[in-house]
């Protein structure tokens, strides 16, 4: 299984929870999101990524067990979500620097804005 094929899966698993395509570099290396950053993200590559960036999961293609790895993602993030109060996978949810606190915003661009924010 490589890394492609393991990112349409968890993306076909957690679709209900507002998963997002976020990267894909020349490394092979795919990165998800989701629309509400309190569910974390999930880093897919061949190598030990940058730990400045704080990847909540990460599955490598080397791992021995990738479908346990997978299943162990997948009911992490349903068990985020269903402690979220109110909780929508379509709301737009990142965290807000200036007033700390976690917030709504209106789009995909106010988020990616917000997220890249210094």
């Amino acid at each position: 299984m490589n890394e492609k094929q393991i990112s349409e899966i968890l993306i076909e698993r957690l679709k209900d929870y507002g998963i997002i395509k976020w990267h894909k570099n020349q490394n092979h290396s795919f990165y998800l999101k989701f629309r509400d950053v309190r569910l974390g993200s999930i880093r897919i590559a061949n190598h030990k990524g940058r730990e400045k960036y704080h990847y909540t999961y990460e599955i490598y293609k080397s791992d021995k067990d990738k479908e346990r790895i997978i299943e162990d993602i997948v009911e992490s993030i349903k068990m985020k979500a269903s402690k979220i109060n109110n909780f929508n996978s379509t709301n737009w949810i990142v965290w807000d620097k200036t007033n700390n606190r976690y917030t709504k915003v209106r789009d995909f661009t106010d988020y990616k804005n917000k997220i890249w924010e210094k």
